[in-house]
């Protein structure tokens, strides 16, 4: 059986552009040359809805992105 390495690193470094919810974040990598933007979905999570022009928050919905908001950023 082939061993096959994940195309995605481990490690992701690059500044976190913004926190979309407690489970959706975009990440900005700047190299001399480019700068680009990912983004990235955690796996694993089912995080309540934050509130759209059409529905408001799901129950601590806020309180799940702080959450998030303050352990990527600091």
């Amino acid at each position: 059986m082939e061993s096959s390495k994940s195309e995605y690193p481990k490690i992701i470094k690059g500044v976190v552009k913004q926190v979309h919810s407690a489970d959706f974040i975009t990440i900005r990598k700047t190299t001399k040359t480019s700068t680009t933007e990912h983004q990235y979905f955690l796996a694993g999570l089912q995080a309540p809805k934050m509130a759209t022009n059409t529905r408001p928050d799901e129950s601590f919905a806020f309180e799940a992105w702080e959450l998030v908001w303050k352990k990527v950023i600091g």
